[in-house]
């Protein structure tokens, strides 16, 4: 499993700077989130109105992240997270962040410029470095206003850059709350609430989220900027969905077939830092190995030499046309039967389909009595209960009663067969309109839905009647009638128990990561 080490930084009051508001705040709200929400390894803290932080000084700064990459201490798998809340500034083309004694009269001996910061970060041998920057700019004037002129020294493979709002836009505050919005939104989406895996997904929640935030309460705009070559990287292993590791072992496949070996092997780690017993990736990096050293030999080939390794051992045709479907992110102990969707026959009777998963699946007793409520339920049409009977079924499974509700990591552990079994008495019950593979179906027809964003998922919670004229449905309101939308219900089950915010209305964003994982599991 990756290693995740943290800076974190806010800076109220300046030296010869505006004061800013809530930036301290923000650091230690950023640092609550990796430290105890996400249990990263170590979490650094730079403010300058508490005795807990360190003073944020140019030479405090420097001289700890010079001190800090001395020697590498982070594997390729690890991560390294840089928060900044602060001024910034422009100069000579370059972006520079301003510590708690910058002066813009000496810009080049007061301020840090972002180039220096990654500089020493990948000295301590993380494969990635995440930069989270909300910078203001707009009381600090210069020639050039805070564009991101050095993009491109930005993109290398390894460094993903987050900015708070784009170019010529402010960055904004939630003044009850007392935190800025970006970093608000960004303790939601990486935490419980939007369970954001990858550099993509984080992309879409904080684009959704700062905007509507923003909306709110100023009635203005703030959208946030990404900077990255690599947006399928898993940066929390634990929200890591099937889908996520399917998507990474096929752009590992790709580059390797395209000779493209150092990002092959890279995407290869990535992999084995969320699963590390995937049996594809053990075998892949020693292939690598092989072929990047052939490939760079000064002596030549001859025939009696081993030739180039081909990927997997298939030719060329057939490797590019392979995919993955079927990963399982689990524990090394837990086994998983990777068989499909079943067609339900009409002839079967919720009693034979019970008892034929309860032999296959070694249900417990508890459990099997919670299943025989559900078809109770569904047998009566009494389709609220069902749905309730759904919600707690999924709970007792996954052993998280007490939490009320489902983490990704809890979903990807689920026993597809529990899944199928209670798909399958949905679908029976409601003469194939309701159930998850209903749900799943109906996804995979939604434009976009491999990378869905707020729109996306919108359009998807219309076709289910999750949404009605642009409004969210709660929960009361929903149809408990079999002429509800096809994909209707399960509701309660597949929303209220797969984020731990409550009350909200049916089909809400934040769910959509952990919609995918569910319904993932029955490939």
């Amino acid at each position: 499993m990756s290693k995740n080490y943290a800076i974190a930084i806010g800076i109220n009051e300046y030296q010869f700077l505006q004061p800013l508001d809530y930036a301290s705040n923000d650091a230690w709200l950023v640092q609550k989130l990796f430290r105890e929400e996400l249990g990263f390894e170590r979490v650094f803290v730079f403010t300058d109105t508490t005795k807990q932080g360190i003073i944020p000084t140019r030479a405090n700064l420097l001289n700890f992240i010079a001190h800090l990459s001395m020697e590498p201490f982070l594997e390729p798998t690890d991560n390294f997270w840089f928060f900044f809340r602060g001024h910034g500034i422009n100069h000579k083309g370059s972006n520079y962040l301003m510590p708690v004694d910058g002066q813009l009269d000496d810009i080049d001996n007061t301020a840090i410029s972002i180039a220096e910061i990654t500089k020493y970060l990948n000295k301590c041998g993380s494969g990635n470095t995440i930069l989270l920057l909300d910078i203001f700019y707009q009381q600090i004037k210069t020639d050039f206003p805070l564009e991101y002129l050095d993009y491109a020294k930005l993109t290398n493979h390894n460094i993903t850059t987050f900015f708070a709002q784009s170019s010529s836009q402010l960055s904004y505050n939630i003044p009850f709350l007392k935190y800025g919005v970006f970093a608000y939104a960004l303790t939601e989406a990486l935490g419980d609430r939007g369970q954001c895996s990858t550099v993509a997904k984080l992309d879409n929640y904080l684009h959704h989220r700062v905007s509507h935030l923003v909306q709110q309460y100023h009635q203005a705009d703030q959208t946030p900027a990404l900077i990255s070559s690599q947006v399928n990287q898993i940066l929390i292993a634990k929200h890591a969905t099937k889908q996520d590791i399917n998507t990474l072992k096929n752009s590992a496949l790709q580059a390797e077939t395209k000779g493209e070996l150092e990002a092959a092997k890279n995407l290869w780690i990535q992999v084995l830092a969320v699963v590390a017993t995937d049996t594809d990736g053990i075998d892949a990096l020693p292939r690598i190995y092989i072929n990047q050293f052939y490939s760079t030999s000064n002596f030549k080939q001859s025939s009696h030499q081993p030739s180039l390794v081909n990927p997997l051992g298939h030719n060329q045709a057939e490797i590019s046309t392979k995919h993955y479907s079927t990963v399982a992110v689990v524990n090394p102990t837990t086994q998983h039967s990777n068989s499909k969707i079943v067609k339900h026959s009409p002839h079967q009777t919720t009693s034979d389909i019970i008892s034929k998963e309860k032999t296959a699946s070694h249900i417990e007793i508890e459990q099997f009595v919670t299943y025989e409520q559900l078809a109770t339920f569904l047998s009566a049409q009494n389709w609220r209960e069902a749905d309730k009977a759904t919600s707690k079924l999924l709970l007792e499974i996954s052993g998280r009663q007490k939490e009320g509700w489902l983490t990704i990591a809890a979903i990807n552990k689920l026993n597809p067969h529990t899944l199928q079994l209670i798909d399958k008495i949905w679908h029976q019950h409601s003469h194939g309109r309701f159930g998850f593979s209903v749900q799943k179906q109906i996804w995979e027809t939604i434009e976009g839905s491999e990378n869905p964003n707020y729109h996306v998922w919108c359009h998807y919670c219309d076709r289910l009647g999750w949404r009605v004229n642009d409004n969210w449905s709660f929960y009361s309101s929903l149809t408990f009638d079999i002429t509800a939308p096809k994909g209707h219900f399960p509701a309660a089950g597949i929303i209220n128990i797969i984020n731990p915010w409550k009350g909200w209305s049916v089909g809400a964003f934040a769910c959509v990561n952990g919609f995918i994982s569910l319904i993932d599991q029955l490939k």
